[in-house]
């Protein structure tokens, strides 16, 4: 009788070890799935990462070519003089331009275009319509 109930504290001990190891055989199982889970995201985020750092340096690539493509542009851009105040200093200043243009272009090229009309006339004429 006593090597009975000795028998059944004794399996008793050995169902409460065995849930035991159950319960603790199933967390690490959890905690692995868990793992292969954090693994896979973290592979997902380098990966992103790296695609976003390419995309970075393909970017800053293409704006310095932007940058060189506009230094360019600006070199050959024609400076004009700020803008005239005054509608009348402008057609002056047109009128100015075109007397100096007109007879230098009669000159080597011939007044085909213009007849036999005075440039300060027909400038007169632009200015007016505008």
């Amino acid at each position: 009788m006593v090597v009975q109930r000795e028998k059944e504290k004794a399996e008793i001990k050995d169902k409460e070890v065995l849930e035991i190891l159950q319960i603790k055989d199933e967390k690490i199982q959890e905690m692995s799935l868990a793992l292969v889970h954090r693994t896979e995201e973290r592979d997902d985020i380098l990966k992103r990462q790296e695609e976003l750092e390419q995309m970075i340096a393909h970017l800053k690539e293409e704006k310095k070519d932007m940058k060189d493509e506009m230094a360019v542009l600006e070199n050959r851009t024609v400076k004009f003089p700020p803008c005239l105040p005054d509608r009348q200093d402008q057609q002056d200043s047109l009128l100015d331009l075109f007397l100096t243009t007109v007879p230098n272009d009669c000159a080597t090229n011939g007044c085909s275009r213009l007849g036999n009309a005075d440039p300060a006339v027909i400038m007169v004429d632009i200015t007016t319509q505008s």
